[in-house]
Order: structure tokens, then sequence, then C-alpha cells
């Protein structure tokens, strides 16, 4: 904001020292203060003295030149400022939406999320059929929360891929919309330029087509400016053109923007275009395949299947070579006997697949007795392990992840929130104060001084005409 701040001051001195400049008469005095033009003097003997014509009032050609010089450039840099205020109000809006999504997900009924829960069950009922593995229904109640835990796992793998489905559907959409408002633009344009040469009113369409830019704004935080012949030029981030003489139609290349003409790469800086993408991208899927950066809202679809996958593999894969033994490899590893299973009682390697050995879950095998108390110390594992960008870290237990998991992605749902709502009051804000009020910006305050200057020479010019009148006509015709 401090070039805001530099403005309105820059505005205030100039409200002070030229908008309202004391507009003074031939002898120095100001126009308050100096004498009317005097009465027709009476007919001879004594002659009159010549009428003292008031002059016409200066009208404080620096003021002119310094608002001239100004008034245009700052309105500029004013309205630039605006644009990308625009452009992050639609780039927050569509981030706090996504994350919204993603917390809606794992807390399907706006409470609190249901995976944490679930993975604690299971690691209770594993620790208690520890504490007594002669209970009859001990094996029962570990099947029943072990089958409710992948339930829930497969539920939200299917969301993510929805999620992600829907992400895509929302940014072909925008583009769409975007190319269908930058052809509407153009369309009023000609119009406009039609109409002024006819000299007929263009305010109703140039009322539509601000609507539209600013539309435009918020899909993509383009930059907006004013032809002198009346047309409205949009520009992208990177200073190409979308529409000023003729219209561009843009194409989505996967999650790259590209111009239909030459199908050179469009930057999304901002707006909502710019926060579908950046949600929906995956730097794994590069020819040269990069980690998920760590800001929480970017690659959530990406870091959403990570996370599943790790909580899948954290009860039914091996650890990778030089981790610690994984549950899976202590379940595999321990001595069974006759009526329990050779291994995990979960099968599968990913989100997509997990699911439990079938013999368990209908009954008919039992976890191994010999591994019940290293399994649910591993289970009941809360450390949170979760790298930098909120990935899983190999060998975390499924209790600690979940946990972790959730309270990520509620955290930055709730700071996606903070965020909008700031940038749409900052953003209202300044369309308010430099927009809407009439003496906010420079070329306003260059219209109210020009005004009040034609004012003080209009007065003075009719006095100066009447003195004239009178001493024409003579004190018995006046």
């Amino acid at each position: 904001m401090g070039l805001l701040g530099t403005m309105a001051t820059i505005a205030g001195g100039l409200r002070a020292g030229l908008f309202d400049p004391p507009a003074q008469s031939g002898n120095g005095e100001t126009l308050a203060s100096a004498p009317s033009p005097p009465p027709p003097t009476p007919a001879p003997p004594t002659p009159a003295p010549p009428a003292a014509a008031s002059p016409a009032v200066a009208s404080s050609p620096v003021a002119s030149i310094v608002l001239a010089g100004l008034a245009r450039p700052l309105d500029d840099a004013l309205g630039a400022q605006i644009d990308e205020a625009a452009g992050r109000r639609g780039d927050a809006g569509a981030t706090a939406e996504g994350l919204n999504r993603v917390v809606a997900l794992f807390a399907p009924d706006g409470g609190s999320p249901v995976l944490p829960g679930l993975a604690r069950d299971l690691a209770g009922a594993w620790r208690a059929l520890a504490a007594a593995p002669e209970q009859s229904d001990g094996d029962r109640l570990v099947a029943r929360c072990a089958s409710a835990f992948v339930a829930e796992v497969r539920r939200l793998a299917s969301g993510v891929e929805d999620l992600a489905q829907e992400l895509g559907s929302d940014l072909t959409a925008g583009v769409a919309e975007l190319n269908r408002t930058v052809g509407e633009v153009h369309r009023i344009n000609r119009r406009v330029v039609t109409l002024r040469a006819l000299g007929q009113s263009t305010e109703e369409l140039e009322s539509t087509r601000g609507a539209l830019a600013a539309k435009a704004r918020d899909l993509l935080g383009v930059r907006v400016f004013s032809r002198d012949s009346g047309e409205l030029a949009l520009f992208a981030g990177d200073g190409r053109v979308l529409v000023d003489r003729q219209p561009v139609t843009l194409i989505l290349d996967g999650t790259t923007l590209r111009r239909g003409d030459d199908r050179a790469a469009v930057p999304i800086g901002d707006g909502r275009l710019s926060a579908l993408r950046r949600m929906l991208s995956d730097g794994s899927r590069l020819p040269v395949p990069q980690r998920p950066g760590r800001a929480p809202n970017a690659e959530i679809v990406r870091k959403l299947r990570g996370q599943l996958d790790g909580l899948a593999q954290a009860v039914a894969a091996p650890a990778p070579k030089g981790r610690p033994a994984s549950f899976a490899d202590i379940q595999a590893s321990a001595a069974g006997s006759a009526g329990e299973l050779t291994g995990s009682p979960f099968i599968g390697g990913n989100r997509l697949s997990l699911a439990l050995q079938p013999d368990f879950a209908a009954g008919l095998l039992r976890p191994k007795r010999s591994a019940l108390s290293a399994g649910a110390a591993i289970l009941s594992d809360t450390k949170r392990a979760l790298a930098a960008d909120g990935l899983p870290e190999p060998g975390a237990g499924p209790a600690g992840l979940a946990t972790a998991i959730c309270a990520g992605w509620v955290a930055a749902a709730a700071q996606a929130a903070g965020e909008a709502r700031i940038t749409v009051a900052t953003s209202g804000m300044m369309e308010t104060r430099y927009r809407h009020v009439p003496d906010a910006s420079p070329n306003g305050e260059l219209t109210r001084h020009e005004a009040l200057q034609s004012a003080l020479a209009a007065t003075a010019h009719l006095s100066r005409v009447a003195g004239q009148l009178a001493e024409t006509l003579g004190p018995g015709e006046a």
C-alpha cells in the first residue's frame, strides 16, 4: 500500500496548493477582495473616468501543467493496482473454495474428520486384542475396525479423483468463460466506437463492458486499459494482448493456457484460473519430476493422493530399504500357527487397492499372536511424521498420519478463508476509493479544478460585460 499512500499524499498536496488557488485580480488582490467595477459617473460638467474592467481570472497554469503530467500516470498506476487486487481476490476465492472441498471430503457431515477416529479405533482394538488374545470377540472387533478403516481410505481415494475431475471441469469452464468475455468486450468495443462517431450515448454499453472487464480480472488477473477511441484493451500478465483491435481465443493444453493464434503459453499469475491450475498441477508428471511444493494450496490433488498412498502403505506395504520394519514386515516375519494369517491382515500397496485379506475379513483366519504386541505399538504410534511438503514419512503409524493429514488440511482451509476475506475487503476498498468516489482520483481532482476555474472566469466575464454595457448606455438608459 506504499504507492497508494504516496498517491493520496500527492493528491492531498495538489488539492491544498494547486486545486484551489486564490484567484487574483490585476492589482494583486484576491478576487474576493478586489474592488467591484465603479458605477458609471454622472453626466458633465465632470467627465466620468473610464470604467476599470475586471480582468479575467488567471487559471493557474502551474496546476494545469502539473495535473496534466501527473493525472494520467497516477491513475494508470492506481488502475494497475486495482487490477492486481481483483486478480488476487479471484485467486484467493477459488483457493478457499478448493480447500473447503478437501475439508468437506474428510468431514462429510460438517463435523470433525472421520479418518483419525477410525485409525484410533483400529489401534485401540488391536491393543485390546494384544492385552487379552484369548477373548473370543477381540478378533471380530479388530476385523470390524480394520474394515471401517479400509473403507474410509477407499472412499477418500475415490473422492480425491472426483475432486480432480471437478477442478479440471472448473478450469475448462473458466477458460471458456474468459473467451466469451473477451469476445463480448470486443463486440462492445466496436459498438462504442460506432455510436461515438454518430454522437450517441455509450454509457450503458460502457457499464456492461466494465462488468465484463471485472469478470476477466477475476478469472485471469488481466490488465485493463482505455483507448482514446473509446475501446477497452485487455492484456495478460506478460503484456500479451487478449483483446485490443481483435480478440484472442485461448485454449487449454492440460493445465497450460495457450493463445489460439500462435500457441504461445499465457502466464496465469492471478485469478481463479491460476488457483485452479495450481491446485491441479503435478510436478511428478514433468519431464524431470519434481517434489511437491511446500505451499499448502499448491498441488493439492497430488498431495492428497500421496498422503492416502502413504496411509495405505503404513499398514499393507513393506518398509523401504534402510527403514525400520513396518507393520506388514512384522506380521510377515513373526512365527505363526494353525488358524493364523501368514502376513498382514491388509493387502494392496496404495490407496486404490487397499483391502483386507479375504479369510481375515470372513473370520476364517486371525492375526498372528506372536506379532500382536509389536503390531499394536506401530498402529498406536502418534508421531505426526509428515515431510515439509506434507507427504508421509515412511515408517510412521496410521494413527499419527491420519491426524496429521486431516489437521493440515483443516488449517490450510482456515488460512485460505482468512486470506480470501482480506483480499475481498482490500479489493472492494480500492474499487470504492479510486473508481467510485468522484474526487478521489487525480483525474477527478483535475475535473473539479477545471470546473471551478471555468465558473470563476465566467463570473468575472459577466461582471466585465455588465460594466461595459452600463458605460455604453449611460446613466439614463442603464
